[in-house]
């Protein structure tokens, strides 16, 4: 039986992110922050590795959440930045 998981927060995690590697790292960081910023979501350092093939990019980067309503705007926002396949 599988039993309901409720966040608490604020949420303190790791956000990674995977993208298409066709956009330069410098402007593909630049949109992820520009969403951080339009949703006030505080955020450490970021980490870049791109894939052995060169196909796609991973960024990580911590990311502090106050409340669902920001986790679930910021989850929408990200969706539409061209090339994101999925972000956990």
């Amino acid at each position: 039986m599988e039993k309901d998981v409720k966040l608490k927060y604020p949420l303190n995690f790791f956000l990674k992110m995977i993208f298409d590697n066709d956009i330069e790292h410098a402007t593909r960081k630049a949109s992820v922050q520009m969403v951080f910023d339009q949703h006030d979501i505080p955020a450490g350092d970021f980490q870049t590795k791109v894939s052995e093939s060169g196909r796609f990019l991973t960024m990580t980067v911590q990311v502090l959440i106050i409340n669902e309503e920001v986790f679930v705007s910021l989850y929408s926002s990200l969706k539409l930045l061209p090339g994101l396949r999925f972000a956990v």
